[in-house]
């Protein structure tokens, strides 16, 4: 870089000392990326064809998920809940007894309160991050319940925090063990993923468009208009919405919100293959309930979870419904202050 008639000055040597050094050094720093990159072009066709070319189904089959799931940018994770069975001790030990390979498991209790409303949009970033779950993967969830109770859960979580490339594996793990699919067993051991190979990122945009709180849906009673009013699905037995039989929790007051419309959301289920049943007869069992698919619609139920079933079987419909998240949890509550009726006549408590 110097001229062959110019006297190198110490100033210029150290300039390009740095200059080689500094190459070298930046050279070395991007072959992880290289590495990654060229691991990632491997897949590429498949990839492309599935994130880019198609859309991103609601629900994939067994088979589709066995072609796939070798995929970089496909994360398999295992969201199974219960409620009787609190900070996932059972659902873990189900976890390391069976599960699809390469699968993690998804802690509903790092990011659940005590009211089973979502604790906020930090704690679903650092949970998905610590998963290694970045916006551009494609998430496949499953669980163990043939009801998709924590399936539909973090389906709806991460739709509500932007994350549109989700899908769930139609009839969970039954499904995948009654197609011949593989398992593995044990605990994971070691980091999740490779922070020294790639960053991961997850970048929350949330969408208020999937949440209803308890002040909106006080609010919509009060409007005149039927055009200017949601509809309300309460998915709980019809016993418990009628105010006949008690709520599972002491203190809670059963009955249902004023113009609500009971669909108990295991109506909508196959529970012999843990799949919903054909959509035609789902808009029947809605129809005869008095659900107009043409107008808005919300869904609620005993918590969050059971709800998240309903917003389910409506996007399988191809509906939009987010959730009153707090429930029936909260409206039922003495302090909630909050209309109750009871029976078919709709009557006040």
């Amino acid at each position: 870089r110097l001229a062959l008639n110019q006297k190198p000055t110490n100033k210029k040597i150290l300039k390009t000392v740095f200059f080689l050094r500094f190459k070298t050094t930046k050279t070395k720093q991007q072959k992880p990326e290289k590495r990654e990159r060229q691991q990632e072009d491997q897949d590429q066709t498949l990839e492309q064809r599935t994130q880019e070319k198609e859309e991103i189904p609601l629900f994939v089959t067994p088979e589709w998920l066995e072609q796939r799931r070798h995929l970089r940018r496909v994360k398999v994770i295992d969201a199974s809940w219960d409620i009787v069975s609190p900070l996932m001790k059972d659902i873990r030990k189900d976890f390391v007894t069976t599960r699809i390979p390469g699968a993690l498991l998804f802690d509903h209790d790092k990011v659940t309160d005590k009211d089973f409303k979502i604790i906020g949009t930090k704690e679903v970033v650092q949970t998905l991050q610590t998963m290694g779950i970045a916006n551009r993967d494609h998430v496949i969830i499953y669980d163990t319940s043939k009801t998709y109770l924590g399936s539909a859960r973090l389906w709806w979580t991460l739709m509500l925090h932007g994350h549109r490339r989700v899908s769930i594996l139609e009839g969970g793990l039954n499904a995948w063990i009654r197609s011949g699919g593989k398992t593995d067993s044990g605990e994971i051991t070691g980091p999740l993923f490779d922070p020294t190979m790639y960053r991961v990122l997850f970048v929350p945009k949330f969408q208020k468009i999937w949440i209803k709180s308890k002040n909106q849906l006080v609010l919509n009673l009060t409007k005149t208009k039927p055009a200017e009013r949601f509809q309300v699905v309460d998915g709980r037995p019809v016993g418990r919405y009628l105010g006949r039989f008690p709520e599972p929790i002491p203190g809670l007051t059963s009955g249902h919100m004023p113009q609500s419309l009971s669909v108990p959301y295991f109506q909508l289920l196959d529970t012999q293959i843990g799949h919903f049943k054909p959509q035609s007869e789902i808009e029947n069992i809605l129809a005869q309930s008095g659900v107009n698919l043409s107008k808005r619609v919300v869904s609620t139920c005993y918590t969050p979870f059971t709800a998240s079933i309903l917003s389910l079987a409506f996007a399988y419909l191809g509906h939009k419904a987010p959730i009153y998240e707090g429930c029936w949890f909260e409206w039922g509550r003495p302090d909630s202050h909050t209309p109750i009726w009871k029976g078919k006549n709709d009557q006040f408590v």
